[in-house]
């Protein structure tokens, strides 16, 4: 006989597989005989799948059979519809999170996912994960059901809602001053001291100063296509910038002498996401300053600080890239200085 489901109201010897692409295949469980699993393939299609699960089991039609939507059917048709318009940091994070869900909810069908579920999801995340990824978990779940409730896959209300998660306190507080940048600066390599700089200057995100290229540096300006929201900067190549730009476009690494890109390594290779993190905490450590003190991504909070004290608001939001001078109130720690009333 087959194994026993894992998940409560499972269709007997009815099993999902899936494939890279987060698409499902179904299979018919014989069962273990000989040392050996027998599954017979029915396909891609979850209607048809369990028609022919109805013929082999004997049934003379599937009416008996719960056929409403799953979850894994819904993350299915998210990834297909949905996924592709998001940036791409957005997309990751959304695949992972939809996995993880997937192995949870599984052929859970939407309407029986109840309030006590997701707070049970929630719970356990927070325990492995910690309370942020708990929070985008829940979040990223409630998107995918608003969904399956607007394409009619769905009936119930979303259980998301009511579900409270915890405040995070985030990095609100943290703001890095000359001191701590020095510390870690002194201790820094040559590559990750320009990354440092690049960002002190530009307010840019991490990922978006590691893609900046060579042809990005045209006409006195450096341009920045933020990944996050596609937003696009323009900042003009000017004092202190000019002189790390011109620095950066005559590196010549050992083994490669050009590169498209600006951010290199010593060998002239692109300097990558765990390049930057092991340098950076390798200085840190060697600072003696801990992580929660200071982080590569606070960087992005200093330099528009920085930008909002000296220009206002309003520059500093155009230099992050922000839609909103709510957004850019949210990066900046502190205020710009003003005279008294007398």
């Amino acid at each position: 006989m087959g194994r026993k489901p894992n998940n409560a109201g499972a269709i007997p010897n009815f099993r999902t597989r899936l494939n890279r692409d987060g698409t499902a295949r179904y299979y018919y469980d014989y069962g273990w005989a000989d040392g050996k699993r027998s599954l017979e393939p029915l396909g891609s299609d979850r209607q048809a799948a369990l028609l022919k699960w109805a013929e082999i089991e004997g049934l003379r039609t599937a009416a008996a059979v719960d056929v409403r939507p799953t979850f894994v059917a819904l993350v299915t048709e998210y990834r297909k519809k949905e996924l592709p318009a998001k940036a791409l940091s957005t997309r990751r994070l959304y695949d992972i999170i939809l996995t993880r869900l997937q192995g949870t909810l599984g052929e859970r069908a939407l309407d029986d996912i109840r309030p006590a579920d997701v707070a049970q999801i929630w719970q356990a995340t927070a325990e492995k994960r910690g309370v942020v990824t708990a929070n985008r978990t829940k979040a990223v779940l409630s998107l995918t059901l608003n969904q399956a409730r607007l394409w009619g896959l769905m009936t119930q209300a979303n259980p998301c809602v009511g579900v409270r998660g915890r405040k995070e306190t985030g990095r609100k507080g943290v703001l890095v001053s000359d001191e701590l940048y020095d510390a870690v600066y002194k201790h820094a390599d040559l590559p990750l001291r320009n990354a440092m700089d690049l960002a002190d200057l530009t307010s840019q995100r991490p990922g978006d100063l590691l893609a900046v290229r060579r042809t990005d540096v045209s006409n006195g300006y450096l341009r920045f296509s933020q990944a996050k929201t596609g937003s696009v900067v323009v900042i003009e190549v000017t004092g202190e910038l000019k002189k790390l730009v011109d620095a950066l476009l005559a590196w010549r690494g050992s083994e490669v002498d050009v590169s498209p890109y600006l951010l290199r390594d010593e060998k002239g290779h692109p300097l990558t996401r765990g390049q930057l993190r092991s340098r950076f905490d390798n200085a840190r450590d060697k600072a003696k300053i801990d992580k929660a003190d200071f982080q590569f991504r606070d960087l992005r909070a200093r330099s528009v600080t920085r930008k909002a004290i000296e220009s206002g608001l309003e520059e500093a939001q155009r230099l992050a890239g922000h839609t909103t001078p709510g957004m850019t109130a949210h990066y900046s720690r502190g205020a710009r200085p003003v005279k008294p009333s007398r």
